[in-house]
């Protein structure tokens, strides 16, 4: 059925409206009178089918005195309702090359990220963690940092500086050497070992320059037993001048810390973040 349309104009169904028998302006004929004898009886045996009939039809429909009305169609039974599905917290949009570890993208300062063991906490954009060098505003700080800590253990952190040093190789060498300056200072017999620089092929960043430092001390009594602290650095080159420098630390000899095999896996984890 449509709605709103308009009643059908014209003549009802049935056929025109014809004129009664005999045509217009004249009576119809009388009929010539008959017998009522018959008619009586015929008139009696339909009233009796019209009774009977009503018989069968109140039997067949059990009593019911309105007519039957027209079958419809069955109602859709309506569905249950589909549980609904929680929403999975955000994500990275990109897996981490270690199985089972987290990525840290700084994709807001410079499209890159890197992967960290899954217990590390992540520092995010603004918070620096890193070495006191005994300066108001310390070099050997990062941002974009990722922390390890075990209870009143500081295992080690990692995270991006940027340096005015447009030599990348200089740039690594210089940095190292201020780490490995900071992470001496305030030890025991400190000991100091700086590698020389390596080219090391990063994944969609093509060649950048690698360095490790290496500073050993007597065990730490402020900081759980340490006897040392080990520094990985890539410095990466930076469109416009100066230079990008990624560093992991890691205080060694207290249980916990990243093994050298683990080192390695967060420094070849830096990558563009896409």
């Amino acid at each position: 059925m449509v709605y709103g349309a308009p009643p059908p104009q014209g003549p009802t169904p049935g056929g025109p409206p014809f004129p009664p028998p005999g045509g217009p302006g004249f009576p119809p004929p009388i009929p010539p009178r008959r017998s009522r004898g018959p008619l009586i009886g015929v008139i009696a045996a339909v009233a009796l089918l019209v009774v009977v009939g009503a018989v069968v039809i109140v039997l067949t429909t059990g009593g019911d005195e309105h007519p039957a009305a027209a079958p419809t169609s069955a109602a859709p039974t309506p569905s249950p309702p589909a549980t609904p599905t929680p929403t999975p917290t955000p994500t990275n949009q990109f897996p981490p090359t270690v199985p089972g570890w987290q990525v840290i993208v700084a994709s807001q300062k410079n499209g890159l990220s890197y992967d960290v063991p899954a217990d590390w906490e992540n520092k995010g954009e603004g918070s620096m963690i890193g070495l006191d060098d005994g300066s108001a505003v310390p070099e050997t700080a990062v941002d974009y940092s990722a922390e390890s800590e075990k209870g009143d253990c500081r295992l080690g952190g990692a995270g991006f500086r940027a340096s005015d040093v447009d030599s990348v190789k200089d740039s690594v060498v210089q940095g190292a050497r201020m780490w490995a300056k900071a992470a001496a200072r305030k030890q025991a017999s400190p000991r100091q070992s700086i590698g020389a620089p390596q080219k090391m092929k990063l994944k969609s960043r093509g060649w950048v320059e690698q360095i490790t430092a290496r500073v050993t001390t007597a065990p730490d009594k402020d900081n759980c037993g340490s006897t040392g602290t080990t520094i990985h650095m890539v410095a990466l080159p930076v469109t416009g001048g100066g230079s990008l420098r990624f560093v992991l630390y890691v205080h060694t000899g207290q249980p916990g810390a990243l093994s050298d095999a683990d080192m390695d896996k967060v420094v070849h984890s830096v990558r563009l973040a896409k």
